[in-house]
């Protein structure tokens, strides 16, 4: 009879699969209970034992933090001769082993021996019958022939290929020289590791001080700055150049091998790329952190990690963390982490050359290719669920590569990259970066939350953001549809049903994030609170204010909801201009040029309309604060809004031309034009043609044209 192996303690080893997601294996053969429940049976396999790793306690180092830290070993010198030439008789594709920890691998030569499908007697568990795959791939329908045949209980199909009686050992990644990656590749590692901090042309400085553990990027920063920094003084006695070689070497190796498709927590997930496992994704880490480009609200908290004093503008950062995602692509595929990374690599984009612009756009669209590449917009998780850090980090991801996507619609009227109909990921919960750093904690925020998975305690978390932001975007995807798309079933029922829906969407939301007036002027409510509160109320706003132009395309007449909602938002967008010293923070102030044209301007068409073409007289029938007079001071304040943007930002032709053309409607309506009888058609425009004031929807911009 034949017996799988078993680990050094003597017990059955697990299946790949479930030692990766660590979870318990009941060892049936060809298949586990396990695997065929979620359809892995084309890789449920049981390798060989991985060989024993020896440490020597002397070279541990104490850290600060010692729960999460792992010491990289010291790396060998680049090896001199060519490595031994496989049958193919190349070198890249040797499969010789290495002395270094951090590259060891299995051997070839560990058997792996099959187990009977069940024992003499017992009777075999009962499973379900495989559902039919929602998936259109190639291979689907062949999938769900190899499950039904598992049930039938011919194992064959899907059983490794034996030679000699046994199972083949698992391939082992090739081992990657340095010296023979191609010469670009080359220099654009060694250029990105001359950047890092202690090195002759640092860009970043790591401070002195401890670590707020705000989430699992400062730990893992944190991490690998240290880990860095002991690996170049390890190497130091190599000289400079055969230094860095060798720790590229090591990074370029690591990266080669892939992700697991889980991780039980989040230590094991930041194991993964920090200690002996330090990869390229690593280092972008760095970069993105630095600059702080996570999310708008994560960016509002400090870090340790700044720009170095021959560093002063997020130039760099950009131009490294894109180095760093070409050379993971180049020897892997993508992952959550890289994906990621893209992302942020696409604000530091937005941030550089505008929303505009090609490279926002281009790396914007690059991380939904590789979101969709992974799957991680069709997630699916068992009932009940039971949340992980790799789980949520997972739907964090998605989440926000979604709502990103409609950001940029509403800004360039650019058709979307993926739609609500193809994304089903559901929501992260609404539990603080901290608790996802510990297991226990994550389960006592998971069972305080409601129904509906927000915080029950009323604290504001970034991720209380993202899901507020994901439900706008939800809905915004829709009214993207029906203004770009060529539906049939857009008619002025549907559209008052989805202004109905985003006005009732607010009452969904936990206290803590509900707009209120009076958080504007007070000062119990932290900088902080007021600007993320007032920042996920203008994009409700905004998606009101696209609803009331589909309706007004579809001749509904209202009751001047949309120019009572363009005055909300323009007197929000002012709220931040005014109030400078409360909103100081950088990170904050970066974001004031995108603000006052995503919500100002399209605000502005709408009052500067009105000016030309009046709709009431005296104070407004649904806000007695409205009146002519009102308007004409607000669109006064934002030309001076307009003008405060200085002249070498990414839009700073875009803000130059709106406060051109708002002042040309005030000096008309202050001038008396129409009371002389002259129209807006005889009004000099200077260098611009007569704006069309009824602009396309989804083009904030399209009035100017």
């Amino acid at each position: 009879m034949e017996t799988s192996h078993r680990r050094p303690n003597g017990r059955l080893a697990a299946c790949d699969p479930c030692r990766a997601r660590k979870v318990s294996c009941d060892h049936r053969q060809p298949v586990c209970t396990r695997c065929l429940k979620k359809n892995l049976g084309a890789r449920c396999f049981y390798a060989g034992p991985p060989p024993k790793r020896i440490r020597e306690a002397s070279s541990r180092v104490p850290d600060p933090m010692s729960s999460f830290t792992e010491l990289p070993p010291l790396l060998p010198p680049l090896p001199v001769e060519p490595p031994s030439m496989h049958a193919t008789g190349s070198p890249a594709l040797s499969m010789h082993a290495t002395g270094s920890p951090a590259l060891s691998m299995h051997t070839a030569n560990s058997p792996v021996l099959p187990m009977p499908l069940h024992a003499v007697g017992a009777s075999p568990p009962v499973l379900p019958t495989p559902r039919p795959s929602a998936r259109l791939g190639h291979t689907s329908v062949l999938e769900e022939t190899k499950s039904s045949l598992l049930l039938l209980g011919g194992g064959g199909a899907s059983t490794p290929p034996e030679d000699d009686g046994n199972y083949a050992a698992a391939p082992r990644q090739p081992v990657v020289l340095f010296q023979e990656l191609p010469h670009m590749v080359r220099e654009t590692c060694l250029a990105v590791l001359r950047a890092l901090p202690g090195q002759k042309e640092e860009m970043m400085t790591y401070l002195d001080g401890a670590v707020e553990t705000r989430g699992w990027s400062y730990v893992a920063v944190d991490r690998i700055v240290r880990n860095l920094q002991r690996m170049f003084e390890a190497l130091r006695h190599l000289g400079e150049g055969t230094g860095l070689e060798a720790v590229a070497q090591t990074l370029c190796n690591n990266t080669c091998r892939p992700f697991e498709s889980d991780y039980p927590d989040c230590k094991a997930w930041m194991d993964s790329f920090c200690g002996n496992n330090l990869r390229w994704e690593s280092i972008a880490l760095l970069w993105a952190h630095m600059e702080r480009a996570s999310d708008m609200f994560d960016a509002l908290n400090k870090t340790l990690l700044v720009r170095s004093v021959n560093n002063t503008s997020v130039e760099a950062a950009r131009i490294n963390l894109g180095y760093c995602i070409r050379i993971v692509r180049h020897f892997n595929n993508p992952s959550v982490l890289l994906v990621d990374m893209i992302r942020r690599l696409a604000t530091l984009n937005s941030l550089v050359d505008g929303e505009l612009s090609m490279s926002a756009w281009d790396t914007g669209a690059s991380s939904i290719a590789c979101m969709t590449f992974l799957g991680a917009q069709a997630e699916e998780h068992a009932s009940p669920y039971t949340p992980t850090f790799y789980s949520e980090y997972k739907r964090r991801m998605a989440v926000h590569v979604f709502t990103r996507d409609k950001l940029g619609v509403a800004f360039t009227g650019r058709p979307p990259l993926i739609s609500h109909r193809y994304f089903s990921t559901p929501m992260p919960l609404d539990i603080a970066d901290e608790d996802l750093l510990d297991t226990a904690r994550l389960a006592r925020a998971a069972q305080s939350l409601d129904r509906h998975g927000w915080n029950t305690d009323g604290r504001l978390h970034s991720s209380t953001a993202i899901r507020a932001r994901f439900m706008i975007s939800m809905i915004r995807d829709e009214l993207i549809e029906a203004s770009l798309g060529k539906a049939s079933h857009v008619n002025i029922e549907y559209l008052l049903d989805l202004r109905h829906r985003q006005c009732s969407l607010q009452e969904q939301f936990p206290e803590g994030l509900r707009f209120c007036a009076s958080d504007l002027a007070s000062v119990d409510v932290l900088p902080t609170v007021a600007y993320m509160k007032t920042f996920t109320h203008l994009e409700h706003l905004q998606n009101l204010f696209f609803a009331d132009r589909l309706l007004q395309r579809y001749n509904y007449v209202g009751n001047g909801e949309l120019l009572i909602g363009s005055v909300t938002m323009v007197s929000l967008t002012l709220h931040f201009w005014m109030n400078q010293d409360r909103f100081s923070m950088e990170t904050m102030r970066r974001n004031f040029e995108w603000i006052v044209l995503s919500y100002g301007a399209p605000g502005a068409g709408v009052l500067c309309q009105e000016l030309l073409y009046p709709t009431f007289r005296g104070n407004h029938p649904l806000d007695l604060k409205v009146s002519r007079s009102s308007i004409i001071q607000q669109l006064s304040m934002l030309v001076g809004f307009f003008d405060w943007v200085r002249d070498t930002a990414p839009n700073a032709k875009l803000c130059c031309n709106c406060s051109a053309i708002i002042q040309r409607v005030l000096d008309y309506t202050l001038n008396g034009g129409a009371a002389n009888g002259a129209g807006p058609d005889m009004l000099d425009w200077g260098v611009f043609d007569q704006p069309d004031f009824s602009f396309e929807l989804m083009d904030t911009f399209d009035w100017l044209r």
